[in-house]
């Protein structure tokens, strides 16, 4: 169903059929009204692709106040009680602008290197084959909490050095910070739960860090301990803040990646076919299906200045969403934008952000996504959707399916 009007758009943001298909919601936003302010969300939303590449760039528009705007939602009462998860958020290297951004990417990158994630690639490999190997003789497959879940979890602990048998712990963690972060708008119970689950989170990485210290190994966490750039180093606080971004984002996006594509490939069989056809077109395929339906949604910013774009005031203190995913939709960058072609080219989404702040992990996300969709489409050539109803994210930046039955 289509909005009429630009203003509607407030009355179905939280609605199930949204939640399910954002999509011809951005369509009309993005045609009638491409600089949109919501009363609901309280921020402008960009939906024009040109208008969202410049955003990245502009430097008016800034990270760094976007968790303190974001929080300044909040009733007094309950803004000074979770004053401690705002400190937390503003350490996260996503919540940053240079030069501590500069600073602190650079410290990152040293321990978080291009080969240490294609290094992974046989490790990744042997995780998908035995997670596969395990609901193979069932012939069916929820493969969000069997699969797209557990896969990336289990990389990211590995890379970081600490113990799987603790991944529900660490579900729990990311889905209230994610629930609080990816509302929307903030909400006073999603930020007591997601400040409760920090401190937990702290506490452990807090225990870890100390027996890194002490005993080193060849993981990433023990590579954060210990980088150093001249006299500059990762403070406690800048340490704690990134072993949960990237534990965090190391999972979570990626679980949308490989529901959503898998989902999207069901959904159009003659690319589903073609993929199987020949393998060889994986990589093409994962950058289409992350533009086709992102993990992802929008990106936050806030103005720094009083701006004007496309005739709409934006004053300084606002905060201004990057739609991401009306973005990688937009017929004028991309033809045909509805459509889903694994072979399209060029594809200059924005799905893993754009400028200083693109996505850290985006090769990580990619390489699991290529080996996990590749395996899935080789071992079983007759997946198909079990029938029952989809049940999406309740967030609106974080998009995947809750479950997703199959038959294989």
């Amino acid at each position: 169903m289509l909005i009429q009007s630009p203003v509607k758009f407030d009355a179905y943001v939280y609605t199930g059929e949204y939640l399910e298909n954002p999509y011809p919601y951005y369509d009309e936003l993005r045609e009638n009204a491409p600089v949109f302010w919501s009363e609901r969300l309280g921020a402008w939303l960009l939906t024009r692709y040109d208008d969202v590449q410049a955003a990245f760039r502009d430097p008016r528009l800034i990270s760094g106040d976007r968790m303190a705007a974001y929080f300044s939602q909040l009733p007094e009462p309950v803004h000074a009680e979770v004053q401690p998860l705002c400190q937390h958020l503003e350490a996260w290297l996503v919540f940053m602008d240079p030069p501590d951004h500069t600073r602190l990417r650079v410290l990152v990158n040293k321990a978080f290197t291009g080969r240490m994630v294609e290094n992974l690639r046989p490790r990744i490999q042997t995780i998908v084959e035995e997670l596969l190997d395990r609901v193979q003789p069932a012939g069916q497959i929820d493969l969000i909490t069997e699969f797209a879940f557990p896969l990336p979890v289990m990389v990211i602990s590995e890379l970081l050095g600490i113990p799987i048998a603790d991944q529900e712990k660490f579900k729990k963690w990311t889905k209230d910070l994610t629930a609080f972060t990816g509302a929307g708008r903030a909400r006073p119970e999603l930020a007591r739960q997601a400040q409760k689950s920090v401190q937990e989170l702290t506490g452990y990485f807090r225990d870890i860090a100390r027996q890194r210290r002490q005993n080193p190994g060849e993981d990433l966490l023990s590579g954060l301990v210990a980088v150093v750039e001249g006299e500059d180093r990762l403070s406690e606080a800048e340490l704690f803040g990134m072993s949960a971004l990237l534990l965090a984002a190391g999972h979570d996006t990626t679980v949308g990646l490989i529901g959503n594509g898998l989902l999207a490939l069901l959904r159009h069989p003659d690319q589903r076919q073609k993929l199987q056809a020949d393998p060889s077109f994986i990589e093409m395929a994962v950058e289409e299906l992350v533009r086709y339906d992102n993990s992802l949604q929008y990106q936050q910013r806030v103005a720094a200045e009083d701006l004007v774009s496309r005739g709409q005031k934006i004053q300084r203190g606002q905060r201004v969403m990057l739609m991401l995913g009306a973005a990688n939709r937009d017929p004028a960058q991309f033809p045909n934008p509805n459509q889903l072609d694994i072979c399209r080219q060029p594809n200059r989404h924005v799905a893993f952000g754009y400028g200083i702040h693109f996505c850290l992990g985006a090769p990580l996300a990619r390489l699991e996504g290529q080996i996990a969709i590749n395996a899935i489409l080789r071992r079983m050539p007759n997946l198909r959707l079990a029938g029952q109803p989809i049940r999406w994210r309740e967030e609106l930046s974080n998009r995947n399916p809750q479950s997703l039955p199959l038959l294989f």
